[in-house]
């Protein structure tokens, strides 16, 4: 040994900038002793250096977790395992460092469990035991069959929330699968106007989807044009035709007559009915005759019957001869009330 090797100061010395001795030269190696791995005094050694690592890149995952209801513990394993695809972490690194992201019953449920938690395999499986779904495939399943698009929902934002679900199914699914079930669980509206035979994967029925909502959103918000006298352009705004106004009242007139003419028929029906019906019925060929007059008539019944004025009960839409009311005593020509047709002062010396 050379005496250059005695006069070498300890390693916890460090050189004072105004010492006349020349800065100490390192032995050996050009290592510093107190670096990751190097073995020398100041270093905890390589286990604690990579999950004080992989602390610090965890930190940036967003990882929490308290194990309340309604917290999703799929989201906290499935968040893990996209941050190791990105930054490589041991397992033994990751469940060192998983008390510092748990709170509440879930940290009390870790610290009885790390012993026995050796893998990431067996913790996962431990932790969908008790957070989750020990048979998580066929819930999976379950709830990918039961999840169907809310009627106020956008049809991308479904896909989107089914794709997340698509992707957690092991062995994965078949793109005709997909399609299938995400076809079946849209809104009806959209059900009719997507065609399935044309759509082979889950993108494609998005795009098709997604303008059919659209085509619905925008038929919803449609606006009859502007007339002439409320458009900054009265030549460019748009006309109705003169003959389709004219024809809508008259088939609306024509409507109108009809319904009338058809209560008054029902009305007189019904109180020859009630009285016992006609004494001769009508033949064959009369019964015929008047279906086809009444087949070929363009224009409306005039509307004299139903205008008619009773002489029994004072009411209109039918006569005397077919009044369900009590009968009175009136003239049967003119209709005086409280006399007769030989003692109506009118009537009496007429025949």
């Amino acid at each position: 040994m050379s005496d250059r090797d005695y006069l070498e100061p300890p390693p916890e010395e460090v050189d004072r900038p105004d010492s006349p001795i020349p800065p100490r030269t390192r032995r050996l190696s050009n290592e510093s002793p107190h670096t990751p791995g190097s073995g020398g005094r100041g270093s905890n050694g390589p286990s604690s250096n990579s999950a004080a690592t992989a602390y610090n890149v965890m930190r940036k995952w967003n990882l929490k977790f308290s194990g309340t209801r309604g917290k999703d513990a799929e989201t906290f394993l499935q968040r893990i395992e996209e941050g190791r695809k990105l930054v490589p972490v041991s397992d033994e690194d990751i469940l060192r460092c998983l008390p510092f992201f748990l709170t509440g019953i879930a940290l009390y449920w870790f610290r009885g469990k790390k012993d026995r938690l050796t893998s990431w395999a067996t913790f996962k499986h431990a932790w969908r035991t008790r957070f989750s779904d020990p048979d998580f495939q066929f819930a999976l399943r379950d709830e990918i069959m039961r999840r169907t698009q809310g009627k106020n929902e956008p049809v991308a934002d479904y896909l989107t929330c089914l794709n997340a679900l698509f992707d957690r199914v092991s062995p994965p699914w078949s793109e005709a699968e997909k399609v299938s079930v995400a076809c079946r669980n849209l809104i009806p509206r959209l059900q009719i106007a997507v065609r399935r035979d044309e759509i082979e994967d889950v993108e494609a029925l998005e795009y098709f989807a997604t303008r059919a909502e659209s085509s619905h959103t925008a038929a919803h918000r449609y606006r009859a044009p502007p007339t002439p006298e409320k458009s900054l352009f009265p030549d460019l705004a748009y006309r109705t035709p003169r003959n389709s106004s004219k024809h809508g009242k008259y088939n609306e007139s024509v409507a109108a007559l009809n319904t009338s003419d058809a209560s008054s028929t029902s009305t007189v029906s019904g109180s020859r009915k009630k009285k016992g019906g006609p004494k001769n019925p009508p033949s064959d060929d009369s019964s015929v005759a008047t279906a086809s007059t009444s087949a070929t008539t363009s224009r409306p019944k005039p509307a004299r019957a139903t205008t008619a004025k009773c002489w029994n009960c004072d009411a209109t839409g039918h006569l005397s001869r077919d009044c369900e009311a009590a009968p009175k005593m009136h003239c049967y020509r003119c209709g005086r009330a409280e006399v007769t047709l030989r003692t109506c002062p009118d009537c009496s010396g007429k025949d």
